[in-house]
């Protein structure tokens, strides 16, 4: 977490892998030496103190594995759905004519990409699905 007035935190959550291969990739880029999804956090929380820098970094940054990272700023929010090349999806929390209307709800963020009609959404009995 970064103080001020355009302070920021950050919650990371597991992402499963899209695609067949996306477990052969993470191994690969590890392997490679390609720095550990956490450690490329550490660095952007230690250097960005904005919350916009912060999202910005995190878009851009390279990641071993697929991973949801979900930044919150005074009163604003994303949840960045990173492949280890690029973002994935992009979901703006309270955006208004965004993703959600503005009410007292809640987000919560799960291990699949409901964006895409996940194959396990179906099996997610919260989820209305068979």
């Amino acid at each position: 977490m970064r103080f001020g007035p355009d302070g920021w935190a950050i919650e990371r959550n597991t992402r499963y892998p899209d695609h067949v291969d996306g477990n052969e990739e993470m191994l690969k880029n590890l392997l490679d030496g390609r720095i550990l999804n956490g450690w490329s956090l550490r660095k952007i929380l230690e250097d960005q103190a904005t919350y916009d820098a912060a999202v910005g970094a995190i878009e851009q940054v390279p990641y071993v594995s697929t991973e949801y990272a979900i930044v919150s700023g005074v009163k604003k929010g994303v949840i960045v759905a990173k492949d280890p090349e690029s973002v994935a999806h992009l979901q703006i929390l309270n955006q208004p004519g965004g993703n959600f209307e503005e009410r007292d709800d809640y987000v919560i963020i799960t291990n699949f990409d409901f964006f895409f009609h996940d194959i396990r959404e179906e099996f997610d009995p919260t989820g209305g699905g068979p």
